[in-house]
Protein backbone atom coordinates (compact mmCIF):
# COMPACT_ATOMS: atom_id res chain seq x y z
CA UNK A 1 0.00 0.00 0.00
CA UNK A 2 1.17 3.76 -0.83
CA UNK A 3 2.24 5.35 1.94
CA UNK A 4 -0.04 7.72 3.53
CA UNK A 5 0.51 11.46 2.71
CA UNK A 6 -1.07 13.62 5.36
CA UNK A 7 -0.47 16.92 3.65
CA UNK A 8 -1.53 15.92 0.47
CA UNK A 9 -5.31 14.50 1.86
CA UNK A 10 -5.71 17.90 3.51
CA UNK A 11 -4.31 20.55 1.02
CA UNK A 12 -4.88 18.88 -1.95
CA UNK A 13 -2.49 18.16 -4.86
CA UNK A 14 -3.76 21.69 -6.83
CA UNK A 15 -1.97 23.29 -4.06
CA UNK A 16 1.43 21.85 -3.98
CA UNK A 17 1.15 22.17 -8.06
CA UNK A 18 0.63 26.03 -7.41
CA UNK A 19 3.57 26.78 -5.13
CA UNK A 20 6.24 28.86 -7.58
CA UNK A 21 10.33 27.55 -8.36
CA UNK A 22 10.77 30.44 -6.18
CA UNK A 23 13.01 31.60 -3.25
CA UNK A 24 10.55 31.91 -0.52
CA UNK A 25 9.67 31.48 2.83
CA UNK A 26 6.44 29.82 4.27
CA UNK A 27 4.76 29.24 7.15
CA UNK A 28 2.78 26.16 8.62
CA UNK A 29 -0.22 26.31 11.17
CA UNK A 30 -2.42 24.52 12.88
CA UNK A 31 -6.46 23.51 13.29
CA UNK A 32 -6.09 26.70 15.84
CA UNK A 33 -4.57 29.36 13.52
CA UNK A 34 -1.12 28.82 15.74
CA UNK A 35 2.11 29.34 13.70
CA UNK A 36 4.35 25.93 14.51
CA UNK A 37 6.74 26.40 11.98
CA UNK A 38 8.64 28.80 9.71
CA UNK A 39 10.74 28.03 6.96
CA UNK A 40 13.08 29.24 3.94
CA UNK A 41 13.69 27.74 0.36
CA UNK A 42 15.70 28.86 -2.90
CA UNK A 43 12.46 26.58 -4.35
CA UNK A 44 9.21 26.95 -2.75
CA UNK A 45 7.64 24.03 -4.80
CA UNK A 46 10.75 21.84 -4.02
CA UNK A 47 10.81 22.54 -0.29
CA UNK A 48 7.12 22.39 0.10
CA UNK A 49 6.90 19.52 -1.72
CA UNK A 50 8.97 17.05 0.60
CA UNK A 51 6.54 17.64 3.00
CA UNK A 52 3.97 15.75 1.33
CA UNK A 53 5.99 12.11 2.27
CA UNK A 54 6.11 10.99 5.66
CA UNK A 55 8.77 8.19 4.35
CA UNK A 56 12.33 9.35 5.76
CA UNK A 57 11.19 12.00 7.45
CA UNK A 58 12.83 12.85 11.56
CA UNK A 59 10.33 11.96 13.92
CA UNK A 60 9.64 15.83 14.41
CA UNK A 61 9.16 16.63 10.60
CA UNK A 62 6.53 13.64 11.39
CA UNK A 63 4.70 15.12 13.96
CA UNK A 64 5.02 18.25 12.11
CA UNK A 65 3.37 17.38 9.05
CA UNK A 66 0.03 15.32 11.22
CA UNK A 67 -0.07 18.47 13.05
CA UNK A 68 -0.56 21.40 10.07
CA UNK A 69 -3.56 22.21 8.94
CA UNK A 70 -2.48 25.15 6.65
CA UNK A 71 0.28 26.93 4.46
CA UNK A 72 1.08 29.86 3.69
CA UNK A 73 4.12 31.20 1.41
CA UNK A 74 5.43 34.41 0.25
CA UNK A 75 8.05 34.54 -2.54
CA UNK A 76 11.28 36.57 -2.05
CA UNK A 77 13.46 38.26 -4.35
CA UNK A 78 16.80 36.26 -3.39
CA UNK A 79 17.28 33.13 -1.00
CA UNK A 80 19.44 35.35 0.95
CA UNK A 81 15.98 38.06 1.44
CA UNK A 82 14.18 34.64 2.54
CA UNK A 83 16.38 33.65 4.87
CA UNK A 84 15.98 37.51 6.11
CA UNK A 85 12.93 37.25 6.11
CA UNK A 86 12.84 33.76 7.88
CA UNK A 87 14.67 35.09 11.05
CA UNK A 88 12.68 37.97 11.30
CA UNK A 89 9.41 35.53 11.47
CA UNK A 90 11.30 33.24 13.91
CA UNK A 91 12.38 36.32 16.00
CA UNK A 92 8.72 37.53 16.53
CA UNK A 93 6.96 34.30 16.55
CA UNK A 94 9.50 31.77 18.33
CA UNK A 95 7.10 28.94 16.50
CA UNK A 96 6.97 25.63 18.26
CA UNK A 97 8.93 23.41 15.96
CA UNK A 98 11.50 26.26 15.29
CA UNK A 99 14.76 25.88 17.04
CA UNK A 100 17.58 27.45 15.48
CA UNK A 101 17.06 31.14 15.66
CA UNK A 102 14.84 31.39 17.94
CA UNK A 103 17.20 32.88 21.13
CA UNK A 104 19.40 35.35 19.26
CA UNK A 105 20.37 36.59 22.91
CA UNK A 106 22.41 32.95 23.21
CA UNK A 107 25.17 35.24 21.67
CA UNK A 108 27.56 36.28 24.39
CA UNK A 109 29.69 39.17 24.25
CA UNK A 110 33.46 38.97 26.01
CA UNK A 111 34.76 41.44 28.22
CA UNK A 112 38.44 42.11 29.24
CA UNK A 113 39.61 44.24 32.39
CA UNK A 114 43.06 44.62 33.29
CA UNK A 115 43.92 44.64 36.76
CA UNK A 116 46.89 45.52 38.43
CA UNK A 117 47.34 41.75 39.74
CA UNK A 118 46.25 40.16 36.43
CA UNK A 119 43.46 40.38 34.28
CA UNK A 120 39.50 38.68 34.22
CA UNK A 121 37.92 37.88 31.38
CA UNK A 122 34.12 37.48 31.31
CA UNK A 123 31.21 36.54 29.15
CA UNK A 124 28.29 38.40 29.00
CA UNK A 125 25.10 38.56 27.59
CA UNK A 126 24.52 42.42 26.96
CA UNK A 127 27.24 44.37 25.14
CA UNK A 128 29.63 45.62 27.83
CA UNK A 129 30.90 49.21 27.91
CA UNK A 130 34.37 48.38 25.91
CA UNK A 131 33.93 44.64 24.93
CA UNK A 132 33.74 42.74 21.95
CA UNK A 133 31.45 40.68 19.76
CA UNK A 134 28.61 39.22 20.21
CA UNK A 135 30.41 36.20 19.25
CA UNK A 136 28.46 32.56 18.59
CA UNK A 137 30.33 28.87 18.05
CA UNK A 138 32.14 28.72 21.33
CA UNK A 139 33.26 31.48 22.97
CA UNK A 140 32.95 29.89 26.24
CA UNK A 141 35.31 27.08 25.37
CA UNK A 142 37.68 29.16 23.56
CA UNK A 143 38.30 31.42 27.05
CA UNK A 144 38.88 27.99 28.52
CA UNK A 145 41.15 27.03 25.90
CA UNK A 146 43.12 30.50 25.93
CA UNK A 147 43.02 30.50 29.96
CA UNK A 148 45.10 27.32 29.69
CA UNK A 149 47.73 27.99 27.06
CA UNK A 150 48.50 31.17 29.06
CA UNK A 151 49.13 29.45 32.08
CA UNK A 152 50.79 26.59 30.47
CA UNK A 153 53.28 29.34 28.76
CA UNK A 154 53.27 31.76 32.32
CA UNK A 155 54.37 28.94 34.42
CA UNK A 156 57.17 27.15 32.06
CA UNK A 157 55.43 23.52 32.64
CA UNK A 158 53.87 21.84 29.91
CA UNK A 159 52.45 19.45 32.21
CA UNK A 160 48.57 19.66 31.96
CA UNK A 161 48.22 18.06 35.40
CA UNK A 162 49.89 21.18 36.40
CA UNK A 163 46.46 23.41 35.48
CA UNK A 164 44.09 24.30 37.94
CA UNK A 165 41.07 21.68 38.45
CA UNK A 166 38.55 24.30 38.36
CA UNK A 167 39.37 25.13 34.12
CA UNK A 168 39.86 21.46 33.74
CA UNK A 169 36.04 20.78 34.79
CA UNK A 170 33.63 20.92 31.56
CA UNK A 171 34.38 22.27 28.22
CA UNK A 172 33.65 26.11 28.53
CA UNK A 173 34.37 28.81 30.91
CA UNK A 174 31.97 31.91 31.72
CA UNK A 175 34.35 33.78 33.49
CA UNK A 176 37.90 33.46 34.80
CA UNK A 177 40.28 35.84 36.74
CA UNK A 178 44.54 35.22 36.28
CA UNK A 179 46.84 36.71 38.12
CA UNK A 180 50.18 36.56 37.32
CA UNK A 181 53.65 38.90 36.92
CA UNK A 182 53.23 38.62 33.30
CA UNK A 183 49.13 39.11 32.42
CA UNK A 184 49.76 42.48 31.76
CA UNK A 185 52.28 41.59 28.73
CA UNK A 186 49.93 39.59 27.27
CA UNK A 187 47.08 41.77 27.53
CA UNK A 188 47.86 43.44 23.99
CA UNK A 189 48.14 40.04 21.96
CA UNK A 190 44.86 39.09 23.63
CA UNK A 191 42.72 42.30 22.74
CA UNK A 192 44.17 41.83 19.40
CA UNK A 193 42.90 38.57 19.16
CA UNK A 194 39.25 39.50 20.62
CA UNK A 195 39.74 42.19 17.97
CA UNK A 196 40.23 40.20 15.09
CA UNK A 197 42.92 41.98 13.88
CA UNK A 198 45.76 39.80 14.13
CA UNK A 199 47.07 36.41 15.15
CA UNK A 200 49.85 37.41 17.27
CA UNK A 201 47.79 35.88 20.52
CA UNK A 202 48.55 32.46 19.08
CA UNK A 203 52.09 32.70 17.34
CA UNK A 204 53.14 33.75 20.59
CA UNK A 205 51.51 31.13 22.13
CA UNK A 206 52.95 28.40 19.98
CA UNK A 207 56.56 29.86 21.08
CA UNK A 208 56.01 30.12 24.47
CA UNK A 209 54.41 26.55 25.67
CA UNK A 210 56.72 24.65 26.82
CA UNK A 211 57.06 20.44 25.43
CA UNK A 212 56.67 18.17 28.06
CA UNK A 213 57.16 15.67 26.21
CA UNK A 214 54.52 13.37 27.48
CA UNK A 215 51.92 12.05 24.25
CA UNK A 216 48.57 12.78 26.13
CA UNK A 217 50.11 16.74 27.19
CA UNK A 218 50.95 17.17 23.58
CA UNK A 219 47.15 15.73 22.52
CA UNK A 220 46.11 18.29 24.96
CA UNK A 221 47.93 21.79 24.05
CA UNK A 222 46.88 20.90 20.27
CA UNK A 223 43.36 20.62 20.98
CA UNK A 224 43.54 24.00 22.66
CA UNK A 225 44.97 25.47 19.71
CA UNK A 226 42.60 23.82 17.26
CA UNK A 227 39.52 25.45 19.54
CA UNK A 228 40.93 28.96 19.51
CA UNK A 229 41.65 28.86 15.43
CA UNK A 230 38.39 28.16 14.99
CA UNK A 231 36.90 30.28 17.34
CA UNK A 232 39.26 32.93 16.00
CA UNK A 233 38.04 32.26 12.53
CA UNK A 234 34.08 31.82 13.51
CA UNK A 235 33.74 34.79 15.84
CA UNK A 236 36.68 37.48 16.20
CA UNK A 237 38.06 37.33 12.12
CA UNK A 238 34.88 37.30 10.79
CA UNK A 239 33.22 39.85 12.95
CA UNK A 240 35.80 42.09 11.75
CA UNK A 241 35.44 41.61 8.28
CA UNK A 242 31.75 41.74 8.29
CA UNK A 243 32.26 45.10 10.28
CA UNK A 244 35.08 46.13 7.32
CA UNK A 245 31.64 45.45 4.80
CA UNK A 246 29.24 46.58 6.80
CA UNK A 247 30.00 49.25 9.31
CA UNK A 248 27.24 51.02 9.98
CA UNK A 249 25.45 51.38 13.67
CA UNK A 250 26.87 50.95 17.09
CA UNK A 251 30.38 49.63 17.93
CA UNK A 252 28.83 46.77 19.39
CA UNK A 253 26.00 45.19 16.97
CA UNK A 254 22.72 43.25 18.85
CA UNK A 255 23.30 39.42 18.21
CA UNK A 256 20.29 40.01 15.59
CA UNK A 257 21.93 42.00 13.40
CA UNK A 258 25.30 40.19 13.33
CA UNK A 259 22.90 37.07 12.23
CA UNK A 260 21.44 38.96 9.40
CA UNK A 261 24.58 40.29 8.01
CA UNK A 262 26.16 37.19 7.99
CA UNK A 263 23.39 35.69 5.95
CA UNK A 264 23.76 38.46 3.41
CA UNK A 265 27.85 38.65 3.66
CA UNK A 266 27.60 34.50 2.32
CA UNK A 267 29.46 31.69 3.04
CA UNK A 268 32.58 33.14 1.89
CA UNK A 269 32.71 35.57 4.91
CA UNK A 270 32.53 32.53 7.10
CA UNK A 271 35.54 30.26 7.05
CA UNK A 272 38.70 32.95 5.93
CA UNK A 273 41.56 31.68 5.58
CA UNK A 274 43.56 31.34 8.62
CA UNK A 275 46.75 29.65 9.72
CA UNK A 276 49.39 31.22 12.99
CA UNK A 277 52.82 30.66 12.49
CA UNK A 278 55.66 30.40 14.64
CA UNK A 279 59.30 30.50 14.13
CA UNK A 280 58.52 28.59 10.64
CA UNK A 281 56.26 25.93 12.48
CA UNK A 282 52.53 25.54 11.14
CA UNK A 283 50.30 25.25 13.78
Amino acid sequence: MPAPQPLVERLGEAFFRAIPREPGVYRMYDAEGVLLYVGKAGDLRARLGSYRRTVGQSRKTIRLIHTVRRIEWETCATETAARLAENDLIRRNRPKFNRAGVWPKSARYVRLVAQDSGLRVDLVQDAPVEGYGPFRGGPGRALAAMTRLLWLAWTGDGAVASLPRRWMVGEGLRSVTLEHSKAMDWVPWIREYLGGSGDGLLARLVESVPDSGERFDQAFVAMQFEVLEGFYRRGPLRLRRLRERFGDGPDMWTPERLDDLTLEAGPEELAPPFRPEADGTEL
